[in-house]
C-alpha cells in the first residue's frame, strides 16, 4: 500500500477519498471509492495518486487551485467546486473533471467500504467489464473488454476491437505485461467479453 510505503520513509501522509467523474456529467453524483493521498512537504501540500485508469496521473501535483501543472504527458489542475476539488486534465484541448474530493482525512474503514463495492456490487464498472491501464513515456494504453487504444501526445487515439481469445491474450501480455496463466475457465471468461469478435 503506498501509503504505508510513503510513511515508512518519513513522510507525513493522509488518505483522502474522491467521486470518480471520468465520462460522468460534471454534476453526477457517484459513490467515494477512490484513494488518493496527500503528502506535506517542504511547507506545502502535494496529492499522490496511482490512478484508477486510462487517464491515471503520472506524477504529482501541489494542493493549490487554478494553475496549470505539467506532468509527463497531458496537464493537470486542481479547481475549487462548491466546496469540494475537482482534479482536470487537459486532453485534446478540453479540461476533462477525474474526480471531486474533500480534504477530510478517511480513516482505514471507509476504503474498506470503498473496495468491497468496486470489487462485488452489480453495478460496479469492475465487477462488469475487463478494465486495463499502462501509461508509457509517449502515451497511454487502455483496454476495455475488447476494446483496445493507444493514445499518443498530439494524435489522435488509435482504436483496435480485438477479436478471439488469443488476441486478447497477446495484448494484455505484450502491451500491458501482464503474465497470464493458462486455464480453460481464465479463457472462457475472456471469450465472453462484450464487443464484436473480429478477426
Amino acid at each position: 500500500m503506498l501509503e504505508a510505503a510513503l510513511r515508512a520513509i518519513g513522510f507525513e501522509v493522509s488518505g483522502l477519498i474522491a467521486r470518480v467523474l471520468w465520462t460522468q456529467p460534471e454534476n453526477a453524483v457517484t459513490p467515494q471509492t477512490h484513494m488518493l493521498l496527500r503528502v506535506e512537504l517542504a511547507g506545502g501540500s502535494w496529492l499522490v495518486d496511482v490512478g484508477f485508469g486510462g487517464q491515471t496521473l503520472v506524477g504529482v501535483l501541489r494542493l493549490q487551485a487554478d494553475i496549470e501543472q505539467a506532468t509527463l504527458l497531458e496537464p493537470f489542475r486542481l479547481v475549487q467546486l462548491d466546496g469540494d476539488w475537482c482534479m482536470q486534465s487537459r486532453v485534446r484541448g478540453q479540461w476533462l473533471s477525474l474526480y471531486r474530493f474533500g480534504l477530510r482525512p478517511v480513516p482505514l474503514v471507509d476504503y474498506v467500504v470503498a473496495n468491497h463495492y468496486v470489487s462485488t456490487h452489480p453495478n460496479s464498472n469492475f465487477v462488469n467489464h475487463l478494465n486495463v491501464a499502462r501509461t508509457t513515456s509517449t502515451g497511454r494504453l487502455s483496454l476495455r473488454d475488447r476494446e483496445f487504444a493507444v493514445r499518443r501526445i498530439g494524435l489522435e487515439p488509435e482504436r483496435h476491437t480485438l477479436g478471439g481469445v488469443a488476441e486478447i491474450r497477446e495484448v494484455l501480455e505484450n502491451e500491458f505485461l501482464i503474465r497470464l496463466p493458462a486455464h480453460p475457465q481464465l479463457d472462457r471468461r475472456l471469450d465472453s467479453l462484450p464487443g464484436d469478435r473480429l478477426g
